[in-house]
């Protein structure tokens, strides 16, 4: 056997060891501390209204909560518009919830769970969204702040960002 044919050889029979060991890890992998963690029961799914939530997404849409390079660019007046909007449409939540304003536009809210001792859970979202680069709007299918409900999809600045999981 040659030189190039053994080291040929030793190479693959190295890799399989190693893919058997990578395989056999990832098979009986758990992740750390996970054992020691009580058993929760998952709550039982509430169905949806897809044509609501579409309904509500639309209306965030047409907030224009613009984060400009500049804060002085911002309509800080649409930033409290949409705020208003979440208390209103969502009063169970506020009812349930803590809200803060941090530094004047920032909302943090705190849903405090049945049993204190259990892992806390971080929810994030954000409803601010980039401007419409000027000279592009003609590019739109929809304007970006009509909210537009069509072809089974909302359209608009934000709706496939973080405005869809906040509100």
């Amino acid at each position: 056997m040659t030189t190039f044919r053994r080291i040929g050889t030793a190479l693959l029979g190295a890799l399989a060891v190693v893919t058997a060991i990578v395989v056999f890890r990832t098979a009986t992998y758990q992740p750390p501390g996970t054992a020691d963690l009580p058993q929760v029961a998952l709550a039982k799914a509430v169905p949806v209204d897809a044509a609501h939530a579409a309904q509500h997404l639309a209306e965030a849409v047409r907030m224009r909560t613009v984060s400009h390079q500049s804060r002085d660019e911002n309509d800080w007046a649409e930033w409290v518009r949409f705020h208003a909007w979440l208390q209103a449409v969502y009063p169970a939540a506020h009812a349930v919830m803590t809200r803060e304003v941090v530094a004047e536009h920032t909302l943090v809210y705190t849903w405090p769970g049945a049993e204190p001792g259990l892992p806390a859970v971080l929810l994030l979202a954000h409803h601010d969204v980039v401007p419409v680069t000027p000279g592009t709007e003609g590019d739109w299918k929809h304007p970006p702040f009509d909210g537009v409900i069509a072809d089974g999809a909302v359209w608009g600045r934000g709706a496939i960002d973080d405005k869809g999981s906040l509100g």
